[in-house]
């Protein structure tokens, strides 16, 4: 999706989301508050299990060219009654691995 600051989002892109069933912004730059203002528009954030906030900031390092569990991220709840929202994922680097991105989804 070109054009859109996710500082100040519309409310379009709820539409967009369910037309397309995803929605890529590239090159924004927003703070953890923005963050939750953006995915508040498509569902009420929720905190995963054991965290103390409805974001989550993981640093994945490239410590070395095999990939682990932990380098990956995964949507949490999603088996949970009613069904939670979408996942907002906000990366500043994918590191790379031996056949390319890691999380590469």
């Amino acid at each position: 999706v070109k054009g859109v600051d996710l500082a100040s989002p519309c409310p379009e892109l709820q539409d967009a989301l369910w037309i397309h069933g995803l929605l890529i912004f590239r090159g924004q730059d927003i703070t953890g508050e923005e963050l939750l203002r953006f995915a508040a528009l498509f569902a009420e954030p929720a905190k995963a299990a054991g965290q103390q906030s409805a974001v989550a900031i993981y640093r994945v390092c490239d410590r070395d060219p095999l990939p682990r569990g932990q380098d990956f991220w995964h949507s949490d709840n999603s088996y949970a009654q009613p069904c939670s929202g979408p996942t907002v994922l906000y990366a500043l680097k994918v590191p790379q691995g031996p056949e390319g991105p890691l999380g590469d989804t």
